[in-house]
């Protein structure tokens, strides 16, 4: 079986880069509605499991303006934090299925993993990051397939912007897509890059589509 290996490069940086919002006439709906509560609804409706990592603790979310996610753990010695969110597809789905008004456009939900991926990034480093974010890791397909169960993943290791990353500094970015179902993310936060990759492999398949 052909596995994922991923390869980590946290770099710290020190200027903004702002996510903008296309003006144009295509219409981009997302769902940002869910509360922590919700989680296990949320894995329901994406037809996704979640196995909790041994000796992980739940812990609080904190709000924040850049990034919502909806249940996060830390690790046995605390020197890493995992953050997970999930965007179900189906409420999208429905509304780019139904008949439109002429002239108006929307974006199959289908496509637009690569764009959030980008979206997110720059997002969750708003303030730490300079320049252009940087390329992602694309896993390779038939591996995605056999140990997620989704049609596409990504990882990318960006610097933590102050309001989601609060006082970590370094955050990898792990997303998933699984056409018709979901977009799934896990942020791995820390202040030493060395300690993801010690924790990496015990939260690295907590998540699965069905």
């Amino acid at each position: 079986m052909m596995k994922i290996i991923i390869a980590l490069s946290l770099i710290g940086l020190s200027s903004p880069v702002l996510a903008q919002q296309s003006s144009d006439s295509t219409r981009f709906e997302r769902e940002n509605t869910y509360t922590p509560l919700d989680f296990k609804e949320v894995l329901r409706r994406a037809h996704m499991t979640f196995d909790e990592p041994e000796g992980y603790k739940k812990t609080k979310i904190i709000p924040n303006e850049q990034q919502d996610y909806l249940y996060a753990l830390k690790s046995p010695d605390k020197k890493v934090e995992v953050r997970y969110y999930i965007m179900p597809l189906d409420s999208m789905l429905a509304k780019y299925n139904r008949p439109r008004e002429e002239g108006e456009t929307m974006i199959n939900p289908n496509n637009i993993h690569q764009t959030m991926l980008t979206v997110t990034m720059l997002n969750i480093s708003m303030g730490a990051l300079q320049g252009s974010p940087p390329d992602p890791s694309i896993f390779d397909s038939t591996a995605v397939q056999n140990e997620f169960g989704a049609d596409w993943g990504a990882t990318v290791a960006i610097p933590a912007g102050k309001q989601f990353g609060q006082d970590y500094k370094f955050i990898l970015m792990v997303a998933l897509h699984k056409d018709n179902l979901a977009d799934a993310y896990l942020f791995y936060l820390t202040n030493e890059s060395k300690e993801i990759e010690k924790h990496l492999m015990e939260s690295f398949h907590s998540l699965r589509f069905q």
